[in-house]
């Protein structure tokens, strides 16, 4: 799956300004796209519903809602509404260009620092932001008031929300750490290529990094601790391994039933016997 770079995406030329207005819109459901984020976005949702996937977090957002991320990798599910669309308006801007507004405007920000923050927030429309989004509905917007229209949204976020906004997208975020991305999605049957991606790795590298952290290989440390943690599940005799196995990335009950013997050298539902 190739990666969606922002702004490079969008852009007709290599010219880059220092924000811009887009209308963003599709009828088909994408699963976790890979996109790489290089300015700030603001992605002010108007029908369908997104979920991002980070290093450190996950979030699902819904229309009358936006999500603010902060440049780096992530994973985008996009799903489509009842009327089968998908439409959200993006506001991007580059460093210099918020770096220039909190001088403008005096915005003071704590945000010198490393944080293992994470990448996003997530925010409701207010009155406000929904005429901001009819503002921008469907017409053609100058590059000169695409600036103007972003510096707009800001500057209305930070009398809205404070300076902590500011901070948090002045704030540089850590550097992915391999084990806490890995043990972070365990449960979200990641692929070798997403969670390389969301490290911001090559694959050849990540899978080095990993055997150098766990000792194995990623398929098969991966397959191992997702055993371990079905296996505690069943603990719960109430639970049964067809309730649990597509939980845990297996692609059919009986896939699940013989890793699990290979593994503990009895079946999930032996197991559940030697405990009552």
């Amino acid at each position: 799956m190739s990666t969606i770079k922002i702004p490079e995406h969008f852009l007709e030329n290599d010219t880059r300004q220092g924000a811009y207005i887009i209308s963003y819109a599709h009828q088909e459901r994408l699963l976790r796209q890979k996109v790489s984020f290089e300015y700030y976005t603001f992605s002010l949702l108007v029908e369908g519903m997104k979920e991002i996937h980070t290093p450190s977090a996950d979030k699902k957002i819904y229309p009358s809602n936006f999500l603010v991320v902060k440049p780096g990798n992530c994973l985008m599910t996009e799903t489509l509404s009842e009327r089968s669309n998908y439409r959200s308006k993006l506001v991007l801007f580059s460093e210099g260009f918020l770096q220039n507004l909190i001088r403008k405007y005096g915005i003071p920000v704590s945000g010198n620092e490393v944080a293992p923050s994470t990448l996003f927030k997530v925010f409701a429309f207010d009155g406000y932001i929904q005429s901001y989004v009819r503002s921008i509905d469907d017409q053609e917007i100058s590059p000169r008031m695409q600036q103007v229209k972003a510096e707009e949204l800001l500057i209305y976020c930070y009398e809205k929300f404070g300076g902590d906004l500011f901070s948090f997208l002045a704030c540089q975020s850590a550097y992915p750490n391999l084990r806490h991305v890995v043990e972070r999605h365990i449960k979200e049957n990641l692929s070798v290529e997403e969670l390389a991606f969301l490290c911001n790795m090559s694959i050849s590298t990540f899978k080095r990094a990993f055997h150098e952290t766990y000792g194995s290989t990623p398929s098969k440390w991966v397959k191992s601790k997702r055993l371990e943690l079905s296996k505690t599940d069943l603990e719960n005799v109430s639970l049964r391994a067809s309730d649990i196995y597509l939980k845990y990335g297996f692609g059919s009950l009986s896939r699940y039933i013989s890793a699990f013997k290979e593994a503990y050298g009895i079946t999930p539902k032996q197991f559940q016997q030697s405990l009552e």
